[in-house]
């Protein structure tokens, strides 16, 4: 059986699968977000004022207002124990236990990588990826939704998510770097017959539609892997007042030696779609 999805909003993503020949349908919720150094400190970002503690506070008022199905994460510390300490002290909390993470990656050697929690009770995955670049690894996802048909009809639909952070700053190598790495994953998808249901989402730290890096993406030739902003907001981004509404970073103001500031003046953090899921 053929399943629709439908897609109504960016950010926190919200998609309707419903069988065609039947009278039930779910709605699924898939979150991005950059977590800014979770579980890993320097000089600057330090155990004072990057506390784990307080950060698993805070994720724990956001999940428990968003309650997403999938839960994708930029800038968590190396290592599997911060995977584990997301799942157990965040999003397995207070009796919990629908949770669980992806396999940890780091081929690249960074100090922050990707991770992808997911709603066991709803979805498995069949496929893990990475996709090395010379910066961190871009992780690929293939989930399948457990389908109340699955056992009797085999009737499943079938998900595919790439999970990247991409290189910042605003300097030509900066953007030649992000082009590098959208080629990686674009020409992973096309070689490796990748089709359907696919997102793209993570950090794209691009200030605009028109670089070259969100070009290849969303004006790909092989239409199969193409991907598409579901609000269509093409242009200048950052700074821009009449974008406002559509910006997603940190709303942090004034000096600090550790977050983000600036305040709320871009639209780094997105998720794009294929036409299978616009469909």
């Amino acid at each position: 059986m053929v399943k629709r999805i439908f897609f109504p909003v960016v950010a926190l993503v919200l998609l309707t699968v419903m069988p065609l020949a039947a009278q039930t349908q779910d709605t699924l919720r898939i979150l991005q977000y950059n977590l800014l150094f979770y579980g890993f400190y320097t000089s600057s970002c330090t155990s004072q004022n990057n506390n784990v503690d307080l950060k698993d506070t805070y994720l724990r008022t956001i999940i428990a207002h968003t309650r997403p199905d999938i839960f994708a994460v930029n800038e968590m510390g190396r290592g599997v124990q911060n995977a584990a300490r997301i799942r157990d002290n965040v999003l397995n909390y207070n009796g919990e236990d629908r949770y669980s993470h992806a396999t940890y990656t780091n081929t690249s050697n960074s100090s922050i990588v990707n991770m992808l929690f997911y709603d066991h009770h709803k979805f498995g995955i069949v496929y893990e990826a990475v996709i090395s670049t010379v910066l961190r690894d871009i992780n690929l996802y293939t989930l399948y939704y457990k389908d109340p048909l699955l056992d009797g009809l085999r009737d499943t639909t079938f998900l595919s998510l790439i999970v990247a952070h991409f290189k910042a700053g605003s300097s030509v190598s900066d953007q030649q770097t992000r082009t590098a790495e959208a080629q990686a994953a674009m020409g992973f998808l096309a070689q490796h017959n990748i089709r359907g249901n696919l997102m793209i989402m993570g950090d794209f730290n691009m200030n605009s539609s028109f670089e070259q890096a969100f070009q290849l993406i969303t004006w790909h030739p092989n239409e199969d892997v193409r991907f598409y902003d579901p609000i269509d907001l093409a242009g200048q981004w950052y700074n821009n007042p009449d974008m406002a509404l559509h910006h997603t970073q940190s709303p942090r103001t004034g000096s600090d030696p550790c977050f983000v500031t600036g305040g709320l003046d871009d639209r780094y953090d997105m998720i794009l779609t294929s036409a299978s899921i616009l469909e």
